[in-house]
């Protein structure tokens, strides 16, 4: 069966995926001094929008750059969310992790990415380790994670090589983040912008 997207709109399968048994932790992986990752909890809503767009631009991330700071705010200084920036050696900020404890004992996995310029170099392993390490603090017994079509080509497989599995998918239309002003119109150029929409100009 297919379904026409209307012009303006974009269509992404969202994966939805378990992780039923926490891994073991890989003491080679949980060792690299390269990077550290830093627990946050008062991140201005700018910084957090900054960082968000700089990370997820390329994937089309936007979900939370719709929100308006009260609502932002809400969700990133409750106490249920566990945010966690990555950083170099010389304290650059190069990607975050955002857990969510709401529904312990499962760990939803709300956000994790690098910098794009950043991929292939082994920081997401890294960061999924240390989720599973800190999932474990805070007495959970799985995690749950979704990923989309939009994202990196590689999400899917990155996650299922980390001891997900996929439970179910979903079909997810929305207006495209650069035409209405969410994201610049020049991110992520690997999907076709289609400009005759009611956004175009």
């Amino acid at each position: 069966m297919i379904e026409p997207v209307a012009n303006g709109q974009i269509a992404a399968v969202v994966s939805y995926l378990e992780c039923r048994s926490i891994p073991a932790e890989d003491a080679t992986v949980l060792s690299r001094h390269d990077v550290a990752l830093t627990r946050q909890t008062q991140m201005a809503c700018s910084d957090y929008r900054t960082m968000f767009r700089d990370i997820g631009k390329d994937w089309l991330w936007f979900s939370r750059l719709r929100i308006d700071d009260e609502a932002l705010s809400e969700i990133i200084h409750d106490s249920s969310t566990k945010l966690h920036t990555l950083h170099d050696v010389e304290d650059h900020l190069i990607g975050f992790l955002e857990l969510n404890c709401t529904d312990l004992p499962c760990v939803h996995v709300s956000f994790l990415g690098v910098l794009p310029t950043l991929t292939g170099q082994g920081l997401g392993t890294y960061m999924m380790m240390r989720a599973f390490q800190l999932a474990r603090t805070y007495d959970a017994d799985h995690l749950k994670v979704q990923t989309c079509t939009l994202d990196h080509p590689g999400a899917l497989a990155f996650y299922r090589k980390m001891g997900f599995e996929v439970t179910k998918r979903e079909i997810e239309i929305t207006t495209d983040p650069r035409l209405d002003g969410t994201l610049p119109r020049d991110a992520a150029p690997h999907l076709p912008l289609i400009d005759n929409s009611p956004f175009g100009g």
